[in-house]
């Protein structure tokens, strides 16, 4: 790890943080909230990883050779600048652009409204009961609203009004497949899919299916969310979902659907989906990509250019305490 690097981060770190982080630590594992202070700041200097990293993959609970096996947020910048060309991050970063690129994999409408008048957006209401509002540039799911459309939605109003919020692109909700719904109808739960480029093909490395939860429109992880592991073979739910609490549940606590068993729908298309897509731009090597199952096949959400490193390190999801970066280092 380099000088600069350790400088960096020991000035800009939370150490009030750190030091919940100790106590969360000290109550999954019982150890002593000395030592596992210490082993926080080893494991920062020998993995790179940070406190939410060390109670995210339980490294309270490892060897220091599982601890190496991990992709930590320090080495999630390292093969993100390895395997993707940052000039072509806006193809990812901007939904437009995303959806401009990918409209192939795609059946939902949408329209910027940077760019559209009141009137487009008036049209693009009639006969919507609801629609999905988000920034252009936006992440994580923070800022995604579902809107609804009633008899006295004046469409002028809220046009200015989504403007002022900076959720300029709107979108067609997508009715996902009854089977996915039954899990948690709140959110569109989206498979999470990880691919490398390697040469002229794409190959997946990690499968899983994300879930709100208490009513979230939105399954992102960061913001409350769960996945459960998808076995790539077969396309069925193969763990119990997971949060980044490293809590674990074998049901989904809203439905009481329980996971382990559970097949996706059309999950071979989903494959082929994202090797495809990932050929589009080949020089970002590196994507986790989102899709939705709907009642016919798939459609394509999103793609990440520097996708979460912990969601797809969940430690109940792994074997025998090893992450993901063998795995990734494969193509390095």
């Amino acid at each position: 790890m380099s000088i600069g690097y350790t400088l960096k981060r020991l000035t800009e770190m939370d150490y009030g943080a750190m030091l919940k982080a100790v106590k969360i630590a000290h109550q999954k594992s019982g150890k002593n909230r000395i030592g596992l202070f210490y082993d926080m700041v080893r494991c920062g200097f020998a993995y790179g990883c940070g406190y939410t990293d060390y109670n995210c993959f339980a490294f309270y609970q490892l060897t220091p050779q599982q601890k190496a096996t991990y992709i930590t947020r320090k080495g999630q910048n390292e093969i993100v600048a390895h395997f993707n060309n940052k000039e072509y991050y806006p193809y990812f970063i901007n939904k437009e652009l995303f959806n401009e690129t990918f409209h192939a994999f795609m059946q939902r409408s949408y329209l910027n409204l940077q760019k559209a008048s009141p009137d487009d957006f008036a049209t693009f209401l009639a006969g919507r009961a609801n629609f999905i509002a988000k920034p252009i540039d936006g992440m994580c799911g923070q800022g995604v609203e579902k809107i609804k459309v009633t008899k006295t939605t004046d469409a002028a109003s809220l046009y200015d009004q989504l403007k002022s919020k900076n959720l300029c692109l709107v979108e067609e909700t997508i009715q996902q497949h009854a089977a996915i719904s039954a899990i948690y109808p709140h959110s569109v739960n989206t498979v999470r899919i990880m691919t490398i480029v390697d040469g002229d093909h794409a190959d997946i490395i990690f499968a899983c299916l994300r879930m709100g939860s208490g009513q979230s429109v939105v399954d992102n992880m960061v913001a409350g969310g769960m996945c459960a592991l998808i076995d790539i073979p077969t396309g069925i739910i193969s763990k119990p979902a997971a949060n980044l609490k490293t809590e674990v549940f074998y049901e989904h606590p809203d439905t009481k659907h329980v996971f382990v068993g559970t097949p996706i729908p059309h999950f071979d298309l989903v494959k082929k989906t994202v090797q495809k897509a990932a050929m589009l731009v080949p020089q970002i090597r590196y994507v986790g990509w989102d899709v939705a199952i709907t009642p016919d096949g798939v459609e394509l959400i999103e793609g990440n250019e520097f996708p979460c490193h912990q969601l797809m390190q969940s430690p109940f999801h792994l074997e025998n305490g090893i992450g993901m970066l063998p795995t990734v280092k494969k193509y390095w």
